[in-house]
């Protein structure tokens, strides 16, 4: 018996109903403002006893005064009979939750959700926080207002404002996919099925030296009350600490009747004696509560003798062992009140914790919580560390637009048949490098090393030029390769976030590929078996991008058909059948400028071929070239026996491809990002330039 997914609407930023479906292991992510914490809080608020709905828990669109007040003035003008139905106009709050059913479920635990005999395998429980009676709301508006002067008249919105709590409650009914009918349950029901537990972001764990309230003890006393709540099941058990608290008090009162004996007669004989049956008495007053918050403290044995407080301990350290106390006494919880369902939300775990103890955070819980399948364990993380210990299959990405939340689920995108055969490989990249793309606005993947870095030096130089600064835009990057890049590209796609990949044309000819100068002069007019393209890319970015009808893709058909930028963008991709549009996706790398026939294949390349005026005029700052020129060889094998002191723009430009077959590529990047005056090259700039705006 398991929960499936919980869908959500109308609560905060949660316009449209949104789902998000539950691994043992949940990780919520997304930028912030995304409504992760509303997940926690609508949970809580329907399934614990004592959640209380606020008038800002409502989604801001069902509440503004406009809507409120073009309800009531609907009212007024429909027929008595017709009221009824304006109900169901008004705000309301809804939490559903998907149970899967097993043969071999304990049916007894859960008697109350089953109302037929039949079709049982799938139940949902539907929570709803809505208005009673409209009638009753109405009447009691036009009899408060009868009461006031006409100049202290409240609106229908000011008075639903104020008062709508006594108009609205908790409902709670089972029900089945494609069912109208809802069976209603007690909210007492609702509860025992629950145990639910949340460890908040807001902790202090203030190190503090003088604070006057420890957290940690606080979270002791928290930890005995779950621990003796579910002791206290036994009949036997003794409370050691209540036991004790009793002796020291009966020893405290024996030395209070002797010391403050003269003061008790006198306040008895001379300020009470009005009343010869009352006497005032000094007694010890304190209680465990009291010992275990203010007198309990965790204190730290250095080599065995010098014991310190908990306030000498770094805040990371501290808020650990807040998190596990927590866990401890949810544990105890969990014995004591034996539900079905029992969930623990954390909520920001990596606050003050260092990159190390963020990536094993979710093996010391998995330690903590041995028995992973009983309960779900749903955290919130800004942590890209925590994120790399996770599996890609828990991650639930929350993305906020116009349209409201949207809950993208990886583990809906690793179903896709695509990527079923490539799980491992997935998940190792992904542990190595590309956890960021959470937590970013937009993403650019790159293939190699001298774009990584070169990139901050080609954001310097567009900030430069315009006023739009790219350099202050949340922008991460990732080196991903050509082979298995396109699944990043997709998975970006898929969370909706603006990216942008370079990469290199990589023209190769024959049938082993063999690398070749990027030069489409020689080709026919048009490709036949008689007269057949020859130069070809097989570089899988690109390839797998346009998905060409014929294999292999050439470059005098890139040049035909992919020169403008919006003929480079991937318009969709297909999840579990649906149709995800989005023009947010953008391919770059070397083509033509000026309809030339001849250009560069890598980044090294075409930098040589639009910057070679000023490299001519720089060579001597350039040492890395120096080497590459003087080696350079021709198809042969010979020496070209080109002089880097001499050397002119005009062989710069026609020797590019045998120039950059010697030259070691970071050294190049290096050199040049200490320099200025060079221009980024047309293909890298104009997809910056998209990416920025």
């Amino acid at each position: 018996m398991i929960i499936e997914k919980i869908c959500v609407a109308n609560f905060r930023k949660i316009s449209k109903l949104v789902e998000m479906d539950l691994n043992y292991e949940t990780l919520i992510v997304g930028k912030n403002n995304t409504a992760k914490t509303s997940i926690f809080e609508v949970v809580n608020k329907f399934l614990t006893k004592g959640g209380n709905f606020r008038f800002e828990d409502f989604n801001y669109s069902l509440v503004t005064e406009k809507n409120l007040m073009r309800l009531y003035e609907k009212y007024q003008e429909t027929l008595e009979e017709q009221n009824a139905n304006i109900i169901n106009e008004f705000p309301f709050i809804e939490l559903d939750i998907h149970i899967n059913i097993d043969s071999t479920a304990n049916l007894a635990r859960i008697r109350d959700l089953i109302y037929e005999f039949d079709n049982n395998q799938h139940i949902i429980i539907k929570c709803i926080y809505s208005l009673n009676n409209i009638n009753k709301l109405i009447s009691d508006f036009s009899k408060y207002n009868e009461k006031l002067d006409k100049e202290k008249l409240l609106t229908f919105y000011e008075f639903f404002k104020r008062n709508f709590k006594n108009y609205f409650s908790k409902k709670y009914y089972s029900t089945k996919n494609e069912n109208e009918y809802l069976n209603e349950l007690s909210d007492s029901f609702i509860y025992s099925l629950f145990n639910i537990h949340t460890i908040s972001a807001q902790r202090d764990v203030d190190d503090t030296s003088d604070r006057e309230k420890l957290t940690l003890s606080n979270a002791i006393w928290k930890f005995y009350e779950k621990k003796m709540k579910q002791e206290s099941l036994d009949i036997d058990n003794e409370d050691i600490f209540k036991e004790a608290i009793l002796d020291i008090k009966d020893e405290l009162n024996k030395n209070y009747n002797s010391y403050f004996e003269t003061l008790v007669s006198n306040l008895n004989s001379k300020v009470v004696n009005d009343d010869k049956k009352r006497k005032v008495e000094i007694v010890s007053d304190f209680d465990i509560e009291n010992i275990l918050k203010k007198n309990s403290k965790i204190r730290y044995s250095i080599d065995g003798e010098l014991s310190v407080s908990e306030s000498y301990n770094g805040l990371g350290y501290s808020n650990l062992l807040y998190i596990f106390i927590q866990i401890e006494a949810y544990k105890y919880e969990l014995l004591s009140n034996d539900a079905p369902f029992n969930i623990l939300f954390i909520e920001e775990p990596e606050s003050h914790l260092h990159p190390q103890m963020q990536s094993v955070f979710l093996k010391k819980i998995s330690d903590a919580l041995p028995d992973t399948e009983d309960v779900y364990k749903i955290i919130t993380t800004h942590s890209s560390y925590i994120l790399q210990s996770a599996t890609i299959e828990s991650i639930r990405y929350f993305l906020s637009n116009d349209d409201g939340l949207e809950i993208r689920s990886l583990s809906s995108f690793m179903k896709k048949d695509n990527y079923s055969d490539l799980k491992e490989i997935i998940q190792k990249y992904f542990t190595i490098n590309t956890c960021d793309m959470f937590f970013a606005d937009k993403v650019i993947l790159i293939e190699g090393t001298a774009e990584r870095l070169l990139m901050p030096t080609f954001f310097k130089i567009l900030d430069d030029e315009s006023n739009t600064k790219i350099s202050t835009q949340h922008i991460t990057i990732f080196e991903v390769g050509g082979t298995y890049a396109y699944i990043f590209q997709d998975l970006l796609r898929f969370l909706s976030i603006k990216n942008l990949t370079i990469t290199d044309i990589d023209s190769v000819t024959g049938k082993y590929n063999n690398s070749v100068v990027c030069d489409i002069s020689g080709e026919p007019i048009e490709n036949t078996i008689e007269t057949p393209f020859l130069i070809k890319t097989i570089n899988a970015n690109i390839t797998n991008w346009f998905v060409p009808k014929v294999t292999p893709l050439f470059v005098k058909d890139i040049v035909k058909d992919y020169i403008p930028l919006e003929h480079r963008l991937k318009r969709e991709i297909i999840c579990e059948g649906e149709n995800i549009v989005n023009y947010n996706s953008l391919i770059t790398f070397q083509l033509p400028i000026k309809e030339e026939k001849k250009w560069g294949r890598t980044l090294e390349e075409q930098l040589i071929i639009e910057n070679s005026a000023w490299i001519k005029e720089n060579i001597s700052n350039l040492k890395s070239l120096h080497p590459a020129i003087k080696s350079a060889k021709n198809t042969n094998g010979s020496n070209l026996n080109l002089i880097p002191e001499d050397i002119t723009k005009e062989q710069l430009e026609q020797y590019h491809y045998e120039i950059v077959k010697e030259i070691k590529k970071s050294e190049f990047s290096i050199e040049l990002s200490t320099i200025s005056g060079w221009e980024i090259p047309t293909y890298i700039k104009e997809g910056l330039e998209w990416l920025k705006n």
